[in-house]
């Protein structure tokens, strides 16, 4: 027979389960496309003292786990801050030679 573990370690876990998924919604949550209100609206969301927050006993766990967030938002703002301005680079070097195509096709079609 296994051996039930005390009811303060099951607690702890409990909470550590909790956190764990409240940072991979967090994660979920910032790979929706209309970025900045999300983020704005999941920040505030998580970051002011919530329930969840005062479920921990220790204040340790809790600035690890606001840090931990804060880190993986930082990352992730900035990846897709990234792809966006790659994006746009690569929109308008489309654009470019989209133009001068054309141009070359405009100056042919007055040489003939």
């Amino acid at each position: 027979m296994k051996r039930q573990p005390p009811r303060e370690e099951q607690q702890q876990q409990q909470k550590v389960n909790e956190v764990q998924s409240l940072v991979a919604r967090c994660c979920n949550l910032l790979n929706l496309r209309h970025q900045h209100q999300v983020w704005k609206k999941t920040l505030q969301h998580y970051f002011k003292p919530s329930v969840k927050w005062k479920l921990m006993k220790t204040p340790t766990e809790i600035t690890k786990v606001k840090n931990k967030l804060e880190r993986t938002f930082r990352k992730k703002l900035k990846r897709s801050k990234e792809m966006i301005m790659k994006k746009k680079i690569n929109q308008k070097t489309a654009l470019q030679k989209k133009r001068k195509e054309n141009e070359e096709k405009k100056k042919q079609m007055k040489e003939e």
